[in-house]
């Protein structure tokens, strides 16, 4: 799997653990599933993916929460962990693993590494998202008499 560079100095890290079925033809009928639990975070919460809750089916009474993606920053900070907030309009929330099935091995194989890839591009905006350098200082409403006077006091740079 390729990496990323990350960020100088990233103490965020995940354990991955996939789980895979031992047997992938039943009668015939092409079947992979597979699991990823995050079992150790260090510096970042495990619930990295995103699901969306839909209604409740009339028929069966069941609720039905389906995996949309791997978070982003801002979904790491925007969701809750474990259930949508009833108080939003956006059912989304996060859990800390996916269990996806398919019909032929080659799509479960690219769905993990994508999967994986984009755990990794988390992690590393994460990691950059903490570093941060002073881009412009601005006075409000207006810089003091001294700096106003061009005698090299100015606090921009």
């Amino acid at each position: 799997m390729p990496t990323l560079t990350f960020a100088d100095s990233c103490d965020r890290r995940l354990l991955v653990s996939i789980s895979e079925m031992t047997r992938r033809d039943y009668k015939n009928l092409g079947v992979f599933r597979f699991r990823m639990d995050v079992t150790s975070a260090e510096n970042i919460d495990s619930e990295i993916f995103l699901y969306r809750r839909f209604p409740i089916d009339p028929e069966s009474g069941e609720e039905t929460d389906e995996f949309c993606s791997i978070c982003s920053p801002v979904d790491m900070e925007e969701y809750p962990i474990g259930e949508p907030d009833v108080m939003r309009d956006f059912p989304f929330f996060r859990k800390n693993f996916v269990d996806l099935m398919f019909r032929a091995t080659s799509l479960a194989e690219e769905a993990q590494l994508v999967i994986l890839q984009q755990i990794e591009v988390l992690l590393d905006a994460l990691c950059r998202a903490d570093q941060l350098v002073v881009a412009q200082e601005v006075w409000i409403p207006n810089a003091p008499e001294e700096s106003a006077s061009g005698d090299g006091d100015s606090a921009s740079s």
